[in-house]
């Protein structure tokens, strides 16, 4: 079990990267929109404001970003959050650039350390429909309380009362809000559910960083095959994760991996989060056998934990092999990818031994042990670990040379990517270190 200030810590993380990676995105797009929006040769013109400047709205112009954090923090569908954010501020940035509307002037400008900085943020164009708004508004959304509505309003009246925005862009920010609420509410769903599982998966270990990225990049430049290699990814890492007790629920996860089976070979699919995925996977991938062998190879990690069950060291490496080998085949065959797994077999053990290390300690307090049965006997743990590593750094180099020679040939790309997810881990692996963790979640007193 997953102890309360860990599980803090961890929703901790998940929602800083969130907000980290949302600002990255506002800062990108909203940044260029106002500096392409600076150089059109043309105003739309607007009529001078009629309602009086009070510049004393500034800390409530400013309170947005609490809100935000509020949101991320108590929502109960983050993903959609996010990506309704998200989806927004690509919307919101053509129009920026094709309709600049005349600057708003400020009457006189106060002594007020607030406004100065709220006048700041907002830049100088980027009118027409206003982000600040929409922000609140989706923000509201998805919190679904009272309060949080009448702070949207309130933000609203303030982009209004500070002089950053005209009536126009405020309309226009609640309709912004709206769409994007109902678009990843129906057709974007299934995405938010995608960017949410990478979100979290980056989260628990930057490795996934780059794979994220490379998926992200495959739906960006080639979005049929993107798009299978990115559910098929996501579905199955959540399945992953739900047997091997790194993500919680309330129902025995053994019976959701079951439940799955039999719905892919049904056919037929509720209305959960992994079920929409998989039900969106199996219309773009209709082959379910390759799924169905995956998640039956996933199984055993559940019926090690609950029956406390040690491998052999042939059979764990076998069981780990093939685990990844099922997942990347089929993350090839969703990309039309004209190599397999057993293009580059070295990557396969390299993987396996990269999984282990990378969640050891988390593994461990699972109740998964990720080491060989006749190890745990004979204690040699440092021995092991370091027999270990050096295969693995000798998998690492030939996996180069392995790709190498594959070089040009599509899905090379996704494999590369996953050979360097692993480097971070050769780098800073330390067999004692690795070696004394096992001792101390195995010690009579830790059982």
């Amino acid at each position: 079990m997953e102890r309360p200030r860990e599980a803090a810590l961890k929703e901790a993380k998940l929602t800083a990267l969130y907000l980290i990676l949302l600002s990255l995105w506002f800062g990108f797009f909203y940044g260029t929109s106002d500096r392409l929006a600076a150089v059109v040769p043309y105003r739309i013109p607007m009529r001078e404001p009629s309602w009086p400047f009070q510049p004393e709205w500034a800390p409530v112009y400013l309170s947005l970003n609490l809100l935000l954090v509020w949101a991320f923090v108590r929502s109960a569908e983050r993903p959609q959050l996010f990506t309704a954010l998200l989806l927004q501020t690509l919307i919101a940035w053509p129009l920026f650039v094709l309709f600049p509307l005349q600057s708003l002037a400020v009457p006189e400008q106060p002594d007020s350390w607030w406004f100065n900085l709220a006048d700041t943020i907002n830049l100088s164009q980027n009118y027409l429909p206003s982000l600040h708004v929409s922000y609140a508004f989706t923000s509201a959304y998805f919190l679904r309380r009272p309060l949080a509505f009448v702070w949207a309003v309130a933000i609203a009246l303030s982009t209004l009362f500070t002089y950053q925005h005209y009536p126009i862009d405020v309309v226009a920010g609640v309709a912004l809000a709206l769409a994007a609420a109902r678009l990843v509410g129906s057709r974007a769903q299934v995405l938010s559910l995608c960017l949410g599982e990478l979100v979290r998966c980056t989260a628990r270990h930057r490795r996934y960083g780059l794979i994220s990225a490379g998926l992200l990049l495959a739906l960006l430049f080639r979005p049929s095959s993107g798009w299978r290699a990115l559910l098929g990814f996501c579905y199955l890492q959540r399945i992953d994760d739900l047997l091997d007790g790194h993500l919680s629920c309330s129902v025995e996860p053994d019976e959701i991996a079951l439940e799955q089976i039999g719905k892919w070979e049904s056919g037929e699919f509720g209305d959960g989060d992994l079920d929409r995925m998989a039900q969106k996977l199996r219309r773009v991938l209709p082959e379910s056998q390759n799924i169905v062998s995956v998640i039956e190879e996933m199984r055993l990690d559940r019926r090690r934990v609950k029956e406390n069950l040690l491998l052999s060291e042939e059979r764990l490496s076998e069981h780990l092999e093939r685990t990844f080998a099922l997942s990347l085949d089929l993350m090839l065959a969703a990309m039309d990818a004209e190599v397999g797994s057993a293009d580059a077999p070295t990557l396969l053990p390299l993987l396996g031994w990269c999984s282990v290390v990378r969640d050891l300690e988390e593994d461990l307090s699972l109740g998964l042990v990720n080491v060989p049965e006749e190890v745990v006997k004979s204690r040699q743990f440092e021995a092991w670990f370091q027999k270990e590593l050096e295969k693995a750094e000798r998998a690492y180099r030939q996996t180069e040379k392995e790709l190498e020679a594959l070089q040009g040939r599509d899905g090379v790309r996704l494999l590369t990517l996953f050979h360097r997810s692993v480097r971070k881990y050769l780098k800073c692996h330390r067999p004692e270190q690795a070696a004394e963790t096992v001792r101390r979640a195995l010690a009579p007193s830790a059982r």
